[in-house]
Order: structure tokens, then sequence, then C-alpha cells
């Protein structure tokens, strides 16, 4: 156990008998100690299916019985790599959805010009940010606005300008205005 978190292991290979912990103890410990998963063998001379069974409720995830055949136990390491590769391939399809997510939950509630919240986010938010400044007896203000003559600027200056005058707003209400958190 000692060894385990720095030689990083693909596989774990436990005998139910051994000089300091029994493998039901080391299997246990694997499983609560280190978050990721890997794989499991138990390898005994015990057949009993009680013995069996409580090192698969330990953390096992096969058992064989000695003397193990070799093109068994092979089949065995090559079907536990194909797991271990399908687990590292989920999880990194999952923390990639996880970043898309994020990006996606910004980008439905923010403007994409301006990166300030938009109608939807504050549809969302309005009633949590009134409740939680009544409980703590905090104002609250809300700033609503618009720009004058905004559309006549536009026609006259074009979208590029009419963008970037939008854009210098939004950064001066958010230097002015935004405190972190909020």
């Amino acid at each position: 156990l000692n060894t385990y978190e720095s030689f990083d292991p693909e596989l774990v290979l436990l005998d139910i008998s051994m000089p300091e912990m029994n493998g039901f103890e080391v299997s246990l410990h694997v499983r609560e100690t280190f978050p990721d998963w890997i794989p499991i063998i138990f390898l005994s001379s015990h057949e009993e299916p009680e013995m069996i069974a409580k090192a698969i409720d330990a953390g096992g995830d096969d058992y064989l019985i000695k003397p193990v055949d070799k093109l068994v136990l092979n089949s065995k390491l090559i079907a536990m790599q194909r797991i271990a590769h399908m687990r590292r391939e989920l999880k990194q399809a999952t923390a990639q959805l996880e970043q898309v997510n994020q990006l996606l939950t910004q980008q439905a509630n923010e403007d994409g010009l301006t990166k300030l919240f938009n109608r939807r986010y504050i549809d969302q938010k309005l009633d949590s940010m009134v409740a939680w400044h009544g409980r703590h007896h905090m104002p609250m203000a809300m700033i609503l606005l618009d720009v004058d003559f905004f559309k006549p600027f536009n026609d006259n200056y074009g979208h590029i300008e009419g963008d970037r005058c939008l854009q210098a707003i939004a950064n001066q209400l958010k230097a002015t205005f935004c405190r972190s958190g909020e």
C-alpha cells in the first residue's frame, strides 16, 4: 500500500492470505483511498463460495482459484485492460462533456456581444436573489436600462461601431457595478 500511489498500477493481483494485511483489507483500503477505479483480481487457493463473495464484496473485480491456468489468467488480464481502457475513455468523455456544458451554460446565460447576463439568467436568478436579500435583510438594487438613440447611432456609424458602443457601455457597467459573486 505504501508504494501504490507512487507506482500507479493498472491492475492489482491479491491473495487473501498476506503477511501484514489480508487481501480483503487491502482491497477495501484501495477502493476507499483511491478514487480512480483499478481492476482488482484475487488469486487464492480458497474455493469456498463465501470467500469468493467476500472478495468481491471487498472491492474485487474477479476471483481465480490457485493454481491458475496461465491462459485463463491472461484472458482475465486482457478483459480487465479492456474495461480499464473503456473507463479511461469514459472519464475523458465525461470531462469534455462537463467543459462543453459549462460553456453552453455560460453562452445561454450571457449576451454574446457584451458578456452581460441576459434576460434568461435574470429570470432564473431574480426570485432567489430577492429571497436571499430578504432573509439577510440586505438591500438589493437592479438596473434596467435602454440606450437612447441607439438605432440612429447604429444607422449612422454602422453595426461594427454600434457593437463597440454596446461593449464600451457594458464594460463601464461591469467596472462600476459588478461585484464578485453577484
